[in-house]
């Protein structure tokens, strides 16, 4: 994730890799899928002046995603 810190990359993995845990963990396409999401997410937020709750957008937006939209493949 080429703009951000080395502290907001390693949230984002963080984030990922919880979503993974939650939503994908059986299914190695699916964990991809949403890994890319979260990418894409965190894209949104490069240009942005403070960084330090992107970790967290990031992680609701994908959350909501999954809860309530269409599968991470169908959007990312």
């Amino acid at each position: 994730m080429g703009g951000f810190s080395q502290q907001s990359a390693n949230a984002l993995h963080d984030v990922a890799e919880r979503l993974v845990s939650r939503y994908g963990a059986h299914d190695d396409g699916r964990a991809a899928q949403i890994r890319r999401t979260v990418d894409a997410e965190a894209e949104r937020f490069q240009d942005a002046s403070v960084h330090a709750f992107v970790p967290i957008l990031v992680e609701r937006a994908v959350r909501g995603r999954l809860e309530t939209g269409p599968r991470p493949d169908e959007v990312a």
